[in-house]
């Protein structure tokens, strides 16, 4: 929307009036594409790394609380 108002596009690749429709929607899809193998790769390491938390013993974890506060007094 801003490009359209102002004629000036803060990313080339999104620049209609100069690589047209096709090309600025084809550079959009294979942004989101890039996005979303990003956010794929980061969801299969969240999964696969252990998880400092996850991994000690009961005992060790901190204590919630009501405030979300671990050690926070009422």
């Amino acid at each position: 929307m801003h490009g359209a108002v102002t004629g000036w596009y803060p990313y080339p690749f999104l620049d209609v009036a100069t690589i047209g429709f096709a090309d600025s929607v084809r550079n959009s899809a294979v942004v989101l594409v890039i996005g979303v193998a990003i956010a794929a790769v980061l969801t299969i390491l969240d999964r696969r790394l252990p998880s400092l938390v996850r991994d000690r013993p009961r005992a060790e974890r901190p204590a919630a609380t009501v405030s979300g506060i671990a050690g926070a007094s009422d």
